[in-house]
C-alpha cells in the first residue's frame, strides 16, 4: 500500500508486516524503528503515525501502535502501544475521522457481533492519545461474519460522511 499525505509531500509505503517507510519529496528518508508494522497512516500534521503490529510489547496478536515526532525534521520516537484500546485479541487497521477525534478499527475481541467487528473510540483533543473506551458499532454494521478494514471519507463539498469497510458476509 502507498498513501500520500494531504499536501502531496509525504508518501507512506506499507510493506505488509515488514517495515513502513516514509519518504519526503525533499529527499529525506525516515523509517519506523525496527519491528513489524502494517497499515500505517499519518495524522494531518504528519507528526503522529499510527500502525498495526505484532511487535514485542503488545497485548497479544496484532495491536494498534503510534509513534510521534516533534517536527517534520525530527526522527520518529519509540513506538508506543495503544494499550487502552488493545486486547489480547487482534486489534488492527485503524483509521481517523477528518477532525481526528474519532478512530475506527477492526477487532476480534469478545463482545462483538461476529468473527471480527468494526469498533470506534473518541478523544476530546486531537493532540492527545487519551482515548475513551472502544465501542462496537453494533449489529447493523457488524454481522456474524467478519467486518474489517474501515475507511473514513468526508465529502469536502457536502460534508457528508461515509464509512467504508470490507465484509465476508
Amino acid at each position: 500500500n502507498v498513501m500520500i499525505s494531504a499536501d502531496g509531500h509525504v508518501r507512506v509505503m506499507d510493506f505488509g508486516l515488514a517495515r513502513v517507510a516514509i519518504d519526503r519529496h525533499d529527499g529525506d528518508r525516515l523509517t519506523v524503528p525496527a519491528g513489524p508494522a502494517a497499515s500505517a497512516f499519518l495524522s494531518r500534521d504528519e507528526l503522529t503515525m499510527y500502525f498495526t503490529s505484532d511487535r514485542p510489547g503488545g497485548l497479544g496478536g496484532d495491536d494498534l501502535w503510534f509513534t510521534t515526532r516533534a517536527s517534520l525534521d525530527d526522527p520518529w520516537g519509540h513506538p508506543q502501544n495503544m494499550s487502552a484500546l488493545n486486547t489480547s485479541a487482534a486489534d488492527s487497521l485503524a483509521v481517523l475521522s477528518s477532525n481526528e477525534h474519532v478512530m475506527f478499527f477492526h477487532s476480534t475481541r469478545p463482545g462483538g457481533c461476529g468473527a471480527g467487528d468494526i469498533w470506534m473510540t473518541r478523544r476530546h483533543n486531537r493532540r492527545s492519545q487519551e482515548w475513551n473506551p472502544p465501542v462496537n458499532l453494533g449489529c447493523v454494521v457488524n454481522t456474524a461474519a467478519t467486518e474489517i478494514a474501515p475507511a473514513f471519507f468526508e465529502n469536502p463539498e457536502t460534508e457528508q460522511v461515509t464509512l467504508f469497510y470490507g465484509s465476508n458476509r
